[in-house]
């Protein structure tokens, strides 16, 4: 009796630091990794963030460098996105703040992305288990234009 109590203790402790340790890692949601590139009117778009809201769940955020690449953070310690479909938002707006000690920061930055990208996003993507998605945007500056016929 002895061995089988302890034997379920075994497995009852480790399968609590199982569930623990799946809570504390983003609560047991599946993730795949996500990287991409943004350019706006074919050029590179630096410093721009790119968030992919989920329909469900907590979305997931990266910041381009100089050649316009990003990669998605879930939470700190889990890169990607949560599996499914996602609305897009790409934003070069950065709200300026005196007081901090980020001299970027203290200056702030302009939104130089159109709205349809952003405030009011017309972008998607699809984040699928098991594989790395890259997720590429080619964004316009100039309004869509529609081509009149006589």
């Amino acid at each position: 009796m002895s061995s089988r109590f302890t034997h379920f203790t075994t497995h009852l402790f480790l399968a609590s630091w199982t569930c623990l340790a799946l809570v504390g890692c983003g609560g047991g949601i599946e993730v795949a990794p996500v990287r991409g590139t943004v350019f706006l009117d074919s050029k590179p778009l630096a410093d721009a963030t790119v968030i992919f809201y989920p329909s469900d769940g907590r979305p997931s955020m990266g910041i381009t460098n100089e050649l316009g690449e990003y990669e998605l953070s879930y939470i700190r310690e889990v890169k990607g996105a949560v599996i499914g479909q996602h609305k897009v938002s790409i934003s070069t707006y950065l709200e300026s703040d005196p007081d901090s000690s980020d001299p970027v920061i203290q200056k702030g930055r302009p939104e130089i992305v159109p709205d349809r990208y952003n405030t009011k996003s017309t972008l998607t993507a699809e984040v699928l288990p098991g594989e790395e998605v890259m997720a590429d945007f080619l964004l316009d500056s100039e309004p869509a234009t529609v081509a009149k016929s006589k």
